[in-house]
């Protein structure tokens, strides 16, 4: 990993460790966002003392883009036991691309959402830096600035996606979801109490990554359907991220419907294109913490 981003994190830390105003939260998972530069957001999960995250933003030809962080581990707590310290977590930033076998049938229907394979190209450090306020600062080698803003995303409920939620019924689906036998694609599930905020992380059918969004409200039995978004918007690597930029178009539904707290089924449907239905399971990546901690 190389060290510039691990820098700018530790002399950000020192910065923001005089502005907390409040003991740090117990959990930073969720969807994070800039209020100011609507359209792209950050998808975290955080298990132990590792955050996984993913940014969905935009291609500098305007089409969706994601990128993974898989493992950001928290650095070395050099200011004790002090609740109002700073929170670093960083790691290796990765693009994936999708690619089909040379003897797959192109009109077959799921190889571009779910190809053979991926390819994962590194393409630098990236990192978290969580204040004590609630606010927060993500890292990338992506951003011209090197560093954004972001602040938790409330499309819900007014308590965190982490806290306690009262208005809710339903067990805690936060978090990232996937198939094993599939390695390359994933779901990404916001809660807040009874809905579910889906970022579909697949493959475009030039294998380059693209990601859906899917707001999910609950029905009966545990199960939760809406709409499949499909949205583009300005540059990631745009110094001046223009909001009015970015377009959204309903393309299809999809409804997630839970056997239990881990094991769940995506039915998808994009009409012209391709429906189906994918077995899912909740990712564990720190295996100290027990599966979905969001407490």
């Amino acid at each position: 990993m190389t060290n510039g981003i691990g820098r700018r994190l530790a002399i950000l830390a020192v910065g923001l460790a005089f502005h907390g105003t409040s003991g740090a939260a117990a959990n930073h998972s969720g969807l994070w966002w800039n209020p100011a530069e609507s359209g792209w957001g950050v998808a975290l999960e955080e298990q132990g003392s590792v955050v996984s995250a993913v940014m969905a933003t935009y291609s500098p030809t305007g089409e969706p883009v994601w990128f993974i962080l898989p493992r950001a581990e928290r650095a070395a707590d050099a200011s004790g036991d002090d609740p109002l310290a700073p929170l670093v977590f960083n790691g290796s930033y990765y693009r994936t691309a999708g690619r089909m076998a040379l003897d797959h049938c192109t009109r077959c229907g799921d190889p571009p959402l779910f190809p053979e394979s991926v390819d994962v190209a590194e393409i630098g450090d990236a990192g978290f830096v969580f204040n004590a306020d609630g606010s927060a600062t993500f890292m990338t080698p992506t951003s011209p600035a090197g560093a954004k803003a972001i602040t938790p995303e409330v499309f819900a409920a007014s308590e965190s996606s982490c806290g306690e939620n009262a208005a809710s019924s339903s067990p805690r689906y936060q978090g990232f979801w996937a198939n094993a036998s599939e390695p390359g694609w994933g779901l990404y599930l916001a809660h807040q109490a009874d809905t579910l905020f889906g970022i579909w992380l697949t493959y475009a059918p030039n294998g380059n990554p693209l990601w859906y969004s899917m707001p999910l409200a609950k029905g009966e039995d545990e199960t939760y359907s809406g709409r499949i978004i499909f949205t583009t918007g300005p540059s990631y690597d745009d110094a001046l991220y223009d909001a009015s930029q970015v377009r959204a178009m309903e393309v299809g539904s999809a409804t997630v419907s839970f056997d239990d707290g881990n094991n769940a089924h995506l039915q998808y449907s994009l009409p012209g294109l391709y429906q189906g239905t994918r077995d899912i399971a909740r990712q564990v990546f720190d295996q100290s913490a027990e599966a979905g901690t969001c407490d």
